[in-house]
């Protein structure tokens, strides 16, 4: 509750936890072997960290009264307390203005569930596309 009323608390928690993570993501990063993967990286747009590692910013997106709600609902906190965590983070406007895609969570699970297997095949596409440009061609006659 601290990080998220008093700021100079939360740049102590910050300049703790930022090193280790990125550390133990880069290590998790170099033991990937699937075709792509996903970063879920909370303080993106506030803090512009890990950018470097990121090819694409995919964006999950509802509604600020859908997000209040489901925050409530699943951490128990009141309205006051989620909106004291949502005042120190980015904006909706902000997330989707650095987004190269957006997944839209308002809907039905069913909903999501389509738009993730079309983000799924074109993350797949890509990541085939990336290969195929970074393979060597072949040496000039």
């Amino acid at each position: 509750e601290r990080a998220f009323t008093d700021a100079s608390a939360r740049g102590d928690l910050e300049a703790i936890l930022h090193p280790m993570i990125r550390r133990e993501v880069g290590a998790q990063l170099a033991r990937v072997t699937a075709a792509y993967a996903l970063l879920a990286v909370p303080l993106l747009v506030e803090r512009g960290g890990q950018r470097k590692q990121i090819d694409r910013i995919l964006v999950v997106d509802c509604s600020l009264d859908q997000q209040i709600a489901r925050v409530m609902r699943r951490s128990g906190l009141t309205r006051e307390q989620v909106m004291a965590i949502i005042a120190v983070q980015a904006t909706r406007e902000q997330r989707l203005g650095v987004a190269d895609d957006v997944l839209d969570n308002d809907g039905a699970a069913s909903a999501l569930a389509l738009q993730v297997e079309s983000l799924h095949r074109q993350y797949l596409r890509l990541a085939q596309e990336k290969r195929t440009a970074a393979r060597p061609g072949p040496p000039d006659a």
